[in-house]
């Protein structure tokens, strides 16, 4: 009776911790089963924090990955960070690109925010093929918390 308490009394916690904000990777580690999702979210003011964003998030997803291997993992990207991503910018920012297409290949979804998009004139076509350009980033991040996902916000390292 005790356990099944504690058990209850820890996924509420989580629960609070997410409607509060987002966690921190070493939050989560410490969950004994895994949450139904994790979405990290990025923004950043400029193209050049992206790749080292990601880079973060790739690794921040193995660790999550290692203690829970079927964990759905999300990224949205809903600052000016995301225009790293757009076909044009292939080779101007190719290590964003790269890191995007491994994040992918694990099974790692990206979106980023239409309407930060559409306010510079660009649309879903210009980002590439693999990318999911949402209507709108904070709203996508609400709709996975909805889901379950637990919020954990990545920084990168200032360029």
């Amino acid at each position: 009776m005790i356990a099944r308490f504690w058990l209850l009394s820890l996924a509420f916690s989580a629960l609070a911790q997410a409607a509060a904000g987002p966690l921190s990777v070493d939050a989560i580690l410490q969950f004994r089963e895994a949450p139904p999702g994790v979405v990290f979210e990025i923004i950043e003011p400029s193209p050049e924090q992206l790749a080292p964003a990601l880079f973060q998030a790739q690794t921040d997803a193995a660790r999550l990955r290692d203690k829970f291997p079927k964990l759905p993992i999300a990224i949205v990207s809903h600052g000016r960070e995301q225009f790293a991503l757009l076909r044009e910018n292939a080779n101007r920012f190719e290590a964003a690109h790269r890191a995007s297409h491994a994040l992918i290949d694990s099974g790692v979804e990206i979106s980023v925010c239409g309407v930060n998009a559409e306010r510079r004139g660009k649309t879903a076509e210009d980002f590439m093929q693999e990318i999911d350009v949402s209507a709108e980033g904070p709203a996508r991040i609400r709709d996975l918390e909805a889901l379950g996902y637990l919020r954990v916000r990545v920084r990168s390292a200032k360029p």
